[in-house]
């Protein structure tokens, strides 16, 4: 998904949701790191998704509203091809302190979760496209794995969910650097594998 879709998308549901404060929660929320990670890329096989991710704190009715009118299947997911998903902000597992690591993205009321904080969810989600956003982060550095190891430390989970969780980034970092690509160009600029605009 490219980020000018993103933008069409919170562009429209901004009418609906006037100074509400919007949160992007899942994959989609990488586009956040790329100002702080500006040396790096972002492949765009981790950003394959159609969907975005919302969270909307304490307003179910607008929930409600914006999965009617840009969520799976309403007329504007039939005419652009992509959608809203609203999530609960209790749904993806996130670490301790990451509202505080919220980045700002589109507009004054609207941030992101921090990269890291998103591999979280994601290994707390355990799916095949979650484990893959997680390797290819990795592999072109925008992942630092002390940072992820400290995150996932911190994480409210049962004993037993957190072993499986700490057994998967191990297998998923030795899977990143047995795949590692390096795509920075020698004046360290940044190289994008899709039309970031």
């Amino acid at each position: 998904m490219q980020l000018k879709q993103i933008h069409h998308l919170l562009n429209e549901i901004r009418k609906v949701s006037i100074g509400r404060k919007l949160i992007i929660i899942g994959s989609q929320s990488a586009y956040a790191s790329i100002a702080s990670n500006d040396a790096r890329i972002i492949p765009s096989r981790m950003l394959y998704s159609l969907e975005v991710d919302i969270a909307v704190l304490d307003d179910q009715q607008l929930m409600d509203t914006i999965e009617d009118e840009f969520g799976a299947q309403s007329p504007f997911h039939e005419t652009y091809g992509y959608y809203a998903d609203c999530v609960d902000i209790d749904l993806p597992n996130l670490p301790l302190g990451w509202e505080e690591r919220l980045i700002p993205f589109y507009d004054q009321d609207c941030s992101a979760i921090e990269i890291h904080d998103c591999a979280c969810a994601k290994l707390h989600a355990g799916r095949e496209k979650d484990e893959f956003f997680i390797i290819e982060a990795l592999k072109v550095g925008m992942l630092d794995i002390e940072i992820l190891w400290e995150r996932l430390g911190s994480m409210e989970v049962d004993p037993s969910k957190m072993e499986k969780m700490e057994k998967d980034l191990s297998r998923l970092n030795e899977e990143a650097l047995e795949n590692t690509e390096f795509h920075e160009n020698e004046d360290n600029s940044v190289v994008f594998l899709f039309d970031p605009r």
